[in-house]
Protein backbone atom coordinates (compact mmCIF):
# COMPACT_ATOMS: atom_id res chain seq x y z
CA UNK A 1 0.00 0.00 0.00
CA UNK A 2 2.82 2.28 0.81
CA UNK A 3 3.94 1.34 -2.66
CA UNK A 4 0.89 2.49 -4.19
CA UNK A 5 1.06 5.72 -2.07
CA UNK A 6 3.95 6.88 -3.61
CA UNK A 7 3.80 5.74 -7.21
CA UNK A 8 0.04 6.85 -7.57
CA UNK A 9 -0.85 3.20 -8.58
CA UNK A 10 0.32 -0.50 -8.66
CA UNK A 11 0.22 -3.55 -10.94
CA UNK A 12 0.80 -6.90 -10.44
CA UNK A 13 -0.15 -10.43 -11.99
CA UNK A 14 -1.47 -12.22 -8.49
CA UNK A 15 -3.33 -16.07 -7.72
CA UNK A 16 -6.63 -15.24 -5.91
CA UNK A 17 -9.02 -17.92 -4.59
CA UNK A 18 -12.29 -18.33 -5.66
CA UNK A 19 -15.07 -18.72 -2.74
CA UNK A 20 -15.67 -22.14 -3.99
CA UNK A 21 -11.52 -22.90 -3.23
CA UNK A 22 -10.69 -22.76 -7.26
CA UNK A 23 -7.33 -20.98 -7.98
CA UNK A 24 -7.46 -18.49 -11.14
CA UNK A 25 -5.00 -16.36 -12.47
CA UNK A 26 -5.54 -12.10 -12.01
CA UNK A 27 -4.22 -8.83 -13.05
CA UNK A 28 -4.68 -6.48 -10.25
CA UNK A 29 -5.06 -2.56 -9.97
CA UNK A 30 -4.47 -0.71 -6.61
CA UNK A 31 -5.18 2.96 -7.14
CA UNK A 32 -5.32 5.36 -3.64
CA UNK A 33 -8.82 7.01 -3.30
CA UNK A 34 -8.94 10.42 -1.95
CA UNK A 35 -11.74 13.06 -0.33
CA UNK A 36 -12.87 16.22 -2.21
CA UNK A 37 -10.43 18.13 0.20
CA UNK A 38 -7.64 15.95 -1.55
CA UNK A 39 -7.04 13.85 2.07
CA UNK A 40 -6.45 9.54 1.68
CA UNK A 41 -8.78 8.26 2.77
CA UNK A 42 -8.50 4.08 1.12
CA UNK A 43 -8.08 2.41 -2.08
CA UNK A 44 -9.60 1.15 -5.04
CA UNK A 45 -8.88 -2.53 -6.29
CA UNK A 46 -9.67 -3.47 -9.77
CA UNK A 47 -9.71 -7.30 -10.51
CA UNK A 48 -9.20 -8.59 -13.67
CA UNK A 49 -9.61 -12.49 -14.27
CA UNK A 50 -7.06 -13.39 -16.87
CA UNK A 51 -6.92 -17.43 -16.83
CA UNK A 52 -8.31 -18.03 -20.25
CA UNK A 53 -5.33 -15.68 -21.01
CA UNK A 54 -2.83 -16.73 -19.61
CA UNK A 55 -4.03 -20.58 -20.52
CA UNK A 56 -3.91 -18.89 -24.44
CA UNK A 57 -0.26 -17.60 -23.66
CA UNK A 58 0.93 -21.48 -22.15
CA UNK A 59 -0.58 -23.13 -25.14
CA UNK A 60 1.38 -20.89 -27.95
CA UNK A 61 4.78 -21.06 -25.77
CA UNK A 62 3.85 -24.75 -25.77
CA UNK A 63 3.07 -24.51 -29.79
CA UNK A 64 6.69 -22.62 -30.41
CA UNK A 65 8.71 -24.61 -28.34
CA UNK A 66 6.75 -27.50 -30.39
CA UNK A 67 7.46 -25.49 -33.92
CA UNK A 68 11.48 -25.04 -33.05
CA UNK A 69 11.51 -28.56 -32.44
CA UNK A 70 10.24 -29.69 -36.01
CA UNK A 71 12.10 -27.17 -37.63
CA UNK A 72 15.54 -28.01 -35.45
CA UNK A 73 14.59 -31.55 -36.68
CA UNK A 74 14.11 -30.83 -40.38
CA UNK A 75 17.39 -28.45 -40.56
CA UNK A 76 18.67 -31.03 -39.58
CA UNK A 77 17.51 -34.19 -41.55
CA UNK A 78 18.29 -31.02 -44.29
CA UNK A 79 21.79 -30.90 -43.00
CA UNK A 80 22.23 -34.99 -43.44
CA UNK A 81 20.38 -35.09 -46.81
CA UNK A 82 22.62 -32.55 -48.16
CA UNK A 83 25.86 -33.84 -46.77
CA UNK A 84 25.30 -37.27 -48.56
CA UNK A 85 24.27 -35.28 -51.42
CA UNK A 86 27.15 -33.45 -51.80
CA UNK A 87 29.37 -36.87 -51.35
CA UNK A 88 27.57 -38.53 -54.47
CA UNK A 89 28.41 -35.45 -56.66
CA UNK A 90 31.62 -35.57 -55.49
CA UNK A 91 32.84 -39.24 -55.52
CA UNK A 92 30.20 -39.81 -58.74
CA UNK A 93 32.65 -41.46 -61.64
CA UNK A 94 30.30 -40.05 -64.08
CA UNK A 95 29.92 -35.91 -65.21
CA UNK A 96 27.81 -34.53 -62.57
CA UNK A 97 26.88 -30.83 -63.95
CA UNK A 98 24.02 -28.01 -63.34
CA UNK A 99 23.75 -24.85 -64.98
CA UNK A 100 21.17 -21.66 -65.12
CA UNK A 101 18.71 -20.93 -67.99
CA UNK A 102 21.13 -19.93 -70.49
CA UNK A 103 23.50 -23.25 -69.78
CA UNK A 104 26.09 -20.94 -67.93
CA UNK A 105 27.62 -23.99 -65.65
CA UNK A 106 26.71 -23.47 -61.94
CA UNK A 107 28.40 -26.27 -60.61
CA UNK A 108 30.46 -29.30 -62.04
CA UNK A 109 32.02 -32.73 -60.34
CA UNK A 110 35.53 -33.34 -60.35
CA UNK A 111 34.75 -36.48 -62.83
CA UNK A 112 33.17 -33.54 -65.25
CA UNK A 113 36.57 -31.52 -65.12
CA UNK A 114 38.59 -35.07 -65.72
CA UNK A 115 36.27 -35.58 -68.75
CA UNK A 116 36.82 -33.11 -70.46
CA UNK A 117 40.31 -32.22 -70.02
CA UNK A 118 40.45 -29.19 -68.13
CA UNK A 119 42.39 -28.28 -65.24
CA UNK A 120 40.15 -27.13 -62.36
CA UNK A 121 36.53 -26.66 -61.88
CA UNK A 122 36.90 -22.60 -61.64
CA UNK A 123 38.27 -23.01 -65.29
CA UNK A 124 34.93 -24.64 -66.60
CA UNK A 125 32.45 -22.88 -64.68
CA UNK A 126 33.45 -20.08 -66.87
CA UNK A 127 32.01 -21.99 -69.70
CA UNK A 128 29.07 -22.16 -71.05
CA UNK A 129 27.22 -26.00 -71.90
CA UNK A 130 26.06 -25.13 -75.53
CA UNK A 131 28.77 -22.96 -76.63
CA UNK A 132 32.03 -24.36 -75.22
CA UNK A 133 30.88 -28.37 -74.97
CA UNK A 134 28.78 -29.19 -77.47
CA UNK A 135 30.98 -30.11 -80.43
CA UNK A 136 27.84 -28.84 -82.91
CA UNK A 137 26.66 -25.62 -80.77
CA UNK A 138 23.09 -26.10 -82.94
CA UNK A 139 22.73 -29.66 -81.49
CA UNK A 140 23.43 -28.18 -78.11
CA UNK A 141 20.98 -26.01 -78.68
CA UNK A 142 18.33 -28.40 -80.31
CA UNK A 143 19.17 -30.67 -76.67
CA UNK A 144 17.93 -27.88 -74.49
CA UNK A 145 15.07 -26.73 -77.06
CA UNK A 146 13.90 -30.62 -76.37
CA UNK A 147 14.81 -30.57 -72.52
CA UNK A 148 12.60 -27.68 -72.05
CA UNK A 149 9.75 -29.11 -73.68
CA UNK A 150 9.85 -32.16 -72.22
CA UNK A 151 11.43 -31.63 -69.14
CA UNK A 152 14.08 -33.83 -69.56
CA UNK A 153 15.59 -36.09 -71.68
CA UNK A 154 17.26 -39.50 -70.72
CA UNK A 155 20.32 -41.52 -72.11
CA UNK A 156 20.67 -39.60 -74.87
CA UNK A 157 23.56 -39.73 -77.34
CA UNK A 158 25.24 -36.52 -77.85
CA UNK A 159 28.77 -35.45 -79.52
CA UNK A 160 30.86 -33.48 -76.60
CA UNK A 161 34.15 -32.36 -77.22
CA UNK A 162 37.42 -31.55 -74.58
CA UNK A 163 39.40 -28.59 -73.66
CA UNK A 164 41.84 -29.48 -77.00
CA UNK A 165 38.81 -29.85 -79.39
CA UNK A 166 38.78 -33.46 -79.75
CA UNK A 167 35.39 -35.32 -80.13
CA UNK A 168 33.68 -37.31 -77.05
CA UNK A 169 30.64 -39.54 -77.95
CA UNK A 170 28.37 -39.36 -74.66
CA UNK A 171 25.40 -40.14 -73.11
CA UNK A 172 23.69 -37.12 -71.61
CA UNK A 173 20.47 -37.68 -69.15
CA UNK A 174 19.22 -33.80 -68.25
CA UNK A 175 15.94 -32.31 -66.85
CA UNK A 176 14.92 -28.85 -65.56
CA UNK A 177 15.73 -27.43 -62.50
CA UNK A 178 13.34 -25.41 -60.52
CA UNK A 179 12.83 -23.58 -57.51
CA UNK A 180 10.23 -23.67 -54.33
CA UNK A 181 7.71 -22.06 -56.46
CA UNK A 182 7.95 -24.32 -59.80
CA UNK A 183 9.86 -21.54 -61.82
CA UNK A 184 12.47 -23.23 -63.71
CA UNK A 185 16.07 -21.70 -62.82
CA UNK A 186 17.94 -23.84 -65.03
CA UNK A 187 19.43 -27.78 -65.78
CA UNK A 188 20.97 -30.25 -64.40
CA UNK A 189 22.50 -33.74 -65.65
CA UNK A 190 24.72 -36.60 -66.14
CA UNK A 191 26.89 -36.99 -68.72
CA UNK A 192 28.13 -40.64 -69.74
CA UNK A 193 31.85 -41.14 -71.29
CA UNK A 194 31.27 -43.63 -74.69
CA UNK A 195 34.68 -43.38 -75.81
CA UNK A 196 35.83 -46.72 -74.18
CA UNK A 197 32.09 -48.68 -75.58
CA UNK A 198 32.67 -47.01 -78.71
CA UNK A 199 35.80 -48.83 -79.11
CA UNK A 200 34.81 -51.79 -77.84
CA UNK A 201 31.81 -51.89 -80.72
CA UNK A 202 34.33 -51.09 -83.41
CA UNK A 203 36.76 -53.96 -82.56
CA UNK A 204 34.06 -56.31 -82.75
Amino acid sequence: LETTRAAGRYKKEMQLVRKNGEVFTAYGTVTPRQTTHGEPNGFVMIIRDITEQKLLEQELQSYMVKLEKIVEERTQKLRVSEEKYRRLFETSKDAVFFCDTECQFIDMNQAGVDLFGYDTKNEILKLNLIQHLFFSPVAGKAIKEMVGRNGFIKDYEVELKKKDGIRVPCLMTSNLRRDERNNIIGYEGIIIDLTERKRIEREK
